[in-house]
């Protein structure tokens, strides 16, 4: 299916991917990590329209929580093992 990965070393918790994505993939987070952010979760990672369908049809669907991301920490792997996944 691939993967959805949050970068904490970049990620500074200002949740804009919360709002942009569609699909509700991310929640606020509980726990500040060790810089003191509080950095969303992957909670539903299969409802991501860009995981589910850009390796089918081979171009982007969604994304936007990666493009909206102002500090570059979300990465969407269409292409990871589903083992890996989160």
């Amino acid at each position: 299916m691939g993967k959805i990965t949050i970068n904490e070393k970049y990620c500074k918790g200002c949740n804009i991917c919360i709002e942009y994505c569609p699909m509700k993939v991310f929640e606020s987070g509980e726990e500040p990590n060790q810089r003191g952010y509080f950095v969303p979760e992957i909670v539903h990672p299969e409802r991501c329209t860009k995981l589910m369908v850009s390796k089918h049809l081979k171009r982007n669907v969604c994304g936007l929580c990666q493009e909206m991301c102002p500090d570059f920490a979300i990465e969407i792997d269409i292409y990871a093992e589903e083992e890996q996944c989160i």
